[in-house]
């Protein structure tokens, strides 16, 4: 609980510390009642325990509470010894005086126990207003001493590890691939569509007999016997008694196994099985066909960025072409207001026009980077992964009509085909479907239910 109070493991540790406070005046109060450590002492120790750790965790709460405000460490550990010695001070000695009467008594089960809780209440209230906030404010010291000496370490080890990153060629139907087999959208969209199949198995499922059994043995310890006695049978002088002895005849086993076998088999139940098979095949169409507008979707996005990234990097080599001209501009234009030809008016207009043309590149660059996250999160990359493209040949990026086979260029074919194979169309007609089954199973609810039993019992 601590633990999960102060999200650490050095605070616990120092409210612990408390504990071993309470001891000196616990015993000093059993050598001045002249009573022994006993049972009922011990739980009065356990009492105790608890009010001491109770007081360490206020002390230290009051401190994370003035550390956060901005009060320097020091500072905050001297307010709460100031600020929470009336509280602790007024429930420790409420709670000594509380059990005086007890001590009073001289009972010899009661009176150890409360001389226990009286003194070593106030033995460690005086203890804990003092060292809790002394360890607490040392123990922060040396936390933040080994951070200061670690942290450069550990810089000092990142500066000198050498960097294994490479920058990565990607075309652009790598990049539809790549986008397709990791991008998040397109795993969540495969994930609902396995499960959406899994929901057909297991409606299926229900078509079969649901055989259950149920086992048990049982040994006995001691077996049942028929006892016959002597002579029960009759006594003849020839023969004597029948039978001469008594005989002991076992009745039954020790080791018995009962078991039942039950194979239970709907059978007006069919109706409503069927539509719940329909309801989880229209589900998992279009659980695919969202796994399809999602691949298609993502793709759209990658080609986007794809394009996009390439032309704003070709917009920032040509504005560094036209920075490196500007330069050289503006340098042949100061030689030449040194030497006289050109008025002071051509350097100043030069500077303005280099000083428009590296705000234009700093922005195309944060454009850059900007797109470079959206197109590695789409690729389901690292953020930080560094890529070079690569341009797609002329020859694809000329712009030809495709026509799939068998489908002409006209408006109500091209039409046709998106109502036919269109993601989100499809998705809508499995809704519909899926919505027509649960009407359908609705209306099996009034059938009353008839299921077939086979049942075996072994014993």
């Amino acid at each position: 609980i601590l633990l999960i109070q102060f999200r650490t493991l050095l605070d616990p540790l120092i409210v612990m510390t408390a504990l071993p406070l309470a001891v000196p005046g616990a015993a000093l109060g059993l050598f001045l009642t002249r009573n022994t450590f006993g049972f009922t002492a011990f739980i009065g120790v356990v009492s105790v325990g608890g009010l001491v750790v109770r007081n360490a965790i206020i002390l230290i709460d009051f401190i994370h509470q003035r550390m956060k405000e901005g009060v320097p460490l020091e500072q905050a550990a001297l307010e709460a010894g100031e600020r929470r010695l009336r509280p602790i001070f007024l429930t420790s000695m409420a709670a000594a005086v509380g059990v005086v009467p007890m001590i009073i008594s001289g009972s010899s089960m009661w009176s150890p126990m409360a001389s226990v809780i009286a003194f070593g209440l106030v033995g460690s209230m005086v203890f804990t207003l003092v060292a809790i906030p002394v360890l607490f404010v040392v123990a922060q010291e040396k936390r933040l001493q080994k951070v200061a000496i670690t942290a450069p370490l550990l810089l000092l080890l990142l500066l000198s590890t050498p960097s294994q990153a490479q920058t990565k060629s990607i075309t652009l139907d790598e990049a539809i691939q790549l986008a397709s087999k990791q991008n998040s959208l397109v795993k969540m969209a495969g994930d609902k569509a396995k499960e959406a199949d899994a929901r057909v198995t297991q409606a299926r499922s229900n078509y079969f007999p649901v055989v259950t059994n149920q086992s048990s043995a049982t040994h006995l310890n001691q077996s049942e016997f028929l006892t016959i006695s002597k002579g029960a049978l009759g006594s003849y002088g020839a023969t004597g008694p029948i039978p001469n002895n008594d005989v002991n005849i076992k009745v039954g086993k020790q080791d018995g196994f009962l078991t039942t076998t039950v194979a239970a088999q709907p059978i007006t139940q069919m109706f409503k099985i069927h539509a719940g098979v329909s309801v989880a095949h229209a589900d998992a169409a279009g659980a695919h066909c969202d796994l399809q507008q999602a691949r298609q979707d993502v793709s759209l996005n990658v080609k986007t960025l794809y394009y996009q990234l390439l032309s704003a990097q070709r917009r920032k080599h040509a504005l560094e072409l036209r920075i490196k001209a500007g330069e050289q501009g503006l340098d042949e234009a100061r030689n030449g207001v040194a030497s006289g030809v050109v008025l002071e008016a051509k350097v100043l207009e030069g500077e303005a026009q280099l000083a428009k043309a590296r705000h234009a590149l700093g922005s195309v660059e944060d454009a850059i980077d900007d797109m470079s996250i959206q197109f590695n999160d789409l690729l389901g990359l690292p953020l930080n992964t560094d890529f070079a493209l690569v341009e797609p040949e002329e020859e694809q990026t000329q712009l030809t009509p495709v026509v799939s086979p068998g489908i002409s260029n006209s408006v109500q074919d091209l039409e046709s085909e998106a109502l036919t194979h269109n993601p989100s169309l499809l998705s809508a007609r499995h809704t519909l479907e899926k919505s027509r089954a649960g009407l359908n199973a609705s209306r099996a609810e009034y059938i009353p239910e008839v299921t077939g039993f086979v049942q075996n019992i072994h014993q």
